[in-house]
């Protein structure tokens, strides 16, 4: 019998390609510690984040008596949704924060590989599991205790590596007026974090508002053999 704590197979999740964009993607995580796997053009993706990273800059206007979620039914009841939408989105069009900043991702040149044959994340173990026509196989988790994910890939060349990618905190600012893509990360006014690599590790450290930081630390070893 199934214990409470088990989900069945048939829950699973299981495709015959990759999602190519991040809000289809299979996701794994514990909670806090999270990434999102999918396919963008050629390389496979690891979109990382964690529950903490905000940029809780203060904003103007966002200390009403009104900010209440009944405040919000009754202007609904009354159809007059027009304040709700002053007060909530608005002082966003100003300014950039408070807001949820992203991690940072992983990617992985896939070029060689063939199609994806299956895409599968089990809900019993939370195993993300990939595999590739040409023989690559990954499986990639995150632990359900600690901060920290694993990947393993077999079946791959010798000069494989993965690649950190860094929000862009640096460009032309503009603004989206779109509330889900959300505005340039160059609003926010961050300096570009550093990247760097040593030999089977890369970090990158980045300082957001206020001088709260983060750091993505990624190790990696090759065996000729599975371990």
């Amino acid at each position: 019998m199934l214990s409470k704590a088990q989900t069945k197979a048939a829950h699973d999740l299981s495709f015959t390609t990759l999602a190519n964009q991040w809000d289809e993607a299979l996701p794994i995580g514990n909670g806090w510690l999270g990434a999102l796997v999918w396919q963008k053009q050629d390389k496979l993706r690891f979109s990382l984040d964690r529950a903490d990273l905000w940029d809780m800059r203060p904003m103007k206007g966002l200390h009403r008596k009104e900010f209440s979620f009944q405040w919000v039914i009754d202007q609904v009841k009354k159809k007059d949704y027009l304040p709700v939408q002053e007060y909530f989105d608005e002082p966003y069009d100003r300014e950039p924060g408070p807001t949820k900043i992203p991690g940072g991702a992983l990617e992985f040149d896939t070029k060689g590989w063939g199609e994806v044959k299956r895409a599968h994340l089990s809900l019993n173990n939370a195993l993300c599991e990939v595999q590739w026509s040409g023989g690559t196989k990954l499986q990639t988790f995150v632990n359900a205790e600690k901060q920290y994910g694993w990947f393993r890939f077999e079946n791959v060349k010798d000069n494989f590596e993965p690649q950190l990618v860094a929000p862009r905190y640096q460009g032309a600012v503009t603004v989206s007026g779109n509330p889900v893509g959300g505005d340039d990360l160059a609003r926010l006014g961050y300096k570009q974090g550093d990247i760097k690599r040593n030999g089977d590790h890369i970090t990158y450290r980045q300082e957001g508002w206020g001088g709260f930081q983060y750091i993505i630390s990624v190790r990696w070893k090759k065996s000729e053999t599975l371990l």
